[in-house]
């Protein structure tokens, strides 16, 4: 549970609270939490509205693993803030962004790969329709039904084909 002091983690016995503490490195960035996500390992996912930071925090070891980004690394986390996160398969994680671009974060590799704002109507791999994704579902095994803060200039519901790392409107 996301508090404005930080987070809470509840293992059925015993609730404890996680918070910044900025003389350690080995915390949370801010306790301003924008979204919280625990994966298929039991990593917990966690993004921030006055950071551009996404951290994983392995509970059992109590460490924490900060993602930041880097204008040199193109791999890197990207420069907007994270609104959401999102998690289909053990895979994958997706990082919806205000105003950015929508990520897909590789956690076997630890890389993230950008899908960057488009302003037209042909469909082209690896670009959105919109730089403001606000949800994201799965479809079907190769489909994801995305949703925009504001309409897009047709109006119509963009589709993003994994397979073909492409999107086309419905």
């Amino acid at each position: 549970m996301v508090t404005e002091k930080g987070f809470l983690s509840y293992n059925g016995y015993t609730t404890k609270r996680y918070f910044q503490n900025e003389k350690d490195s080995n915390s949370i960035l801010s306790n301003n939490i924008s979204a919280i996500v625990v994966d298929e390992s039991d990593q917990i996912w966690i993004s921030y509205f006055d950071k551009v930071a996404l951290t994983k925090f392995n509970s059992a070891k109590n460490l924490y693993k900060h993602y930041l980004h880097d204008d040199k690394n193109p791999k890197s986390l990207p420069a907007g803030g994270i609104i959401k996160i999102k998690q289909f398969d053990d895979n994958k994680l997706w990082l919806l962004t205000w105003g950015e671009e929508l990520i897909e974060l590789d956690l076997k590799k630890e890389e993230f790969h950008h899908y960057k704002f488009q302003k037209t109507n042909e469909p082209k791999p690896n670009l959105i329709p919109c730089s403001q994704v606000k949800e994201m579902l799965k479809w079907n095994d190769e489909e994801y039904l995305l949703g925009f803060f504001g309409a897009n200039d047709n109006n119509s519901a963009p589709v993003f084909l994994i397979l073909l790392k492409s999107f086309y409107t419905i």
